[in-house]
């Protein structure tokens, strides 16, 4: 068993349950690049039909306060993704903390055959240029701690990793708790792009 392994057991005799997830962000760039043709409107009935377990699970997100997006391949929805803000996000998920122009990608898969096309990158870089033509300053995402393939899609899209947020229940208590590791420089404030 290796060292990780190892603590993981440990702590799992003491927390009943865990989450750890690495929160990314993406502030608007001074200007816009153009916007990319491929990227369309998220169309709930064609996810809905996809022959993809994933998509047909993202297949209907919409709602006041959700923007929806795909990408298609071979004719087909390929990848989707629902950034969240407002009330819908408040209501339903409220994981991280959004002000006012701030957005949450909450759900983004690509289907099971079209994995390693770069898919996810494209299209979270193409959403995001949609996202913030609407005229949103900030993006978050969180994506489990230990997913690579997801963290790293988000990097290469340009996206920071501004903290971990770890939440636990002791197994003697009902009460959940948290933990928020934030990168101190990483959140400065709206268009802050300072570093120390």
């Amino acid at each position: 068993m290796d060292a990780s392994a190892a603590l993981r057991h440990l702590l799992l005799l003491v927390v009943s349950d865990y989450a750890a997830y690495r929160i990314y962000m993406l502030e608007r760039p001074t200007s816009l690049s153009a916007d990319s043709g491929e990227l369309k409107p998220a169309d709930t009935h064609a996810l809905a039909g996809s022959q993809s377990t994933i998509l047909t699970k993202l297949s209907d997100w919409s709602g006041p306060g959700a923007h929806g997006f795909m990408l298609c391949d071979d004719g087909q929805p390929a990848a989707v993704c629902w950034y969240w803000y407002g009330e819908q996000y408040r209501a339903k998920r409220n994981f991280w903390p959004l002000a006012q122009g701030d957005v949450k990608l909450i759900e983004l898969g690509v289907r099971e055959n079209a994995r390693g096309k770069g898919l996810a990158v494209k299209i979270v870089v193409d959403s995001a240029e949609r996202i913030f033509a609407l005229g949103f300053r900030r993006l978050f995402a969180r994506v489990w701690h230990s997913h690579a393939a997801s963290y790293r899609a988000f990097e290469r899209a340009g996206w920071r990793n501004v903290a971990l947020v770890v939440s636990y229940r002791w197994r003697w208590s009902a009460k959940e708790s948290r933990v928020e590791f934030r990168q101190k420089w990483a959140l400065r404030g709206p268009g802050s792009t300072a570093q120390p």
